[in-house]
């Protein structure tokens, strides 16, 4: 047969032959598709490489907060709880009471009872907003004087079964005979017995 200048195969084989080694340097996928060199070889695509990079990051990081942060609470966090733990049953303080007791301020006091991992053990329920609304809970705010729903409804529900009045809605205001005030005492001693009691059972350090 005729023979091509090279004179080898005919012309129409060697177009064959090329067409086929293509395809065999290059793997299709299930669906018919081409994929690259690093899919072939089993490598991930750059948007899951990506992706398990980010999650890789984020594992490290949490882990190395753990490690720097081992169930603590500061010293002052701890006062603070140490304080809500002696709040007798049916009593309630204010932040601002807190706060001067502590000497400090009442946003600092807000801001330490918002997460409290030792409730309701130390009733953070127990501390009320100085005009007699319940104040936050559980780091909600619920300015209605009788929430419905919500933390700030729970609030409502635990100090009224722990025998604190309230009186008649629309106004709904903590009693002022339930208040401890500043010239009466509480039991500092109970207080920081409870606190130390919770961090044992709960295996948290104060620094």
């Amino acid at each position: 047969g005729p023979r091509t200048s090279t004179g080898c195969f005919p012309t129409h084989c060697c177009t064959a032959l090329r067409r086929m080694a293509r395809r065999a340097r290059t793997p299709a996928t299930s669906g018919g598709s081409s994929v690259t060199k690093k899919q072939a070889r089993g490598k991930a695509t750059p948007s899951e490489a990506g992706q398990a990079k980010r999650d890789k990051m984020k594992l490290t990081k949490r882990a190395r907060a753990m490690a720097s942060n081992p169930q603590q609470i500061s010293s002052f966090r701890a006062r603070v709880m140490a304080l809500c733990a002696s709040i007798p049953k049916g009593k309630v303080m204010s932040y601002g009471e807190m706060a001067r007791r502590l000497g400090s301020s009442p946003r600092a006091v807000g801001g330490a009872m918002r997460h409290n991992p030792f409730a309701p053990v130390v009733p953070c329920h127990r501390v009320v907003a100085s005009t007699g609304h319940i104040g936050g809970f559980s780091g909600v705010w619920d300015p209605a004087a009788a929430p419905t729903c919500g933390p700030p409804a729970k609030k409502v529900r635990l100090l009224k079964g722990e025998g604190v009045v309230f009186s008649p809605m629309p106004e709904h205001r903590i009693s002022e005979a339930c208040f401890v005030h500043p010239d009466e005492e509480v039991d500092d001693q109970i207080g920081a017995s409870i606190l130390e009691e919770c961090c044992k059972e709960k295996s948290v350090q104060i620094r």
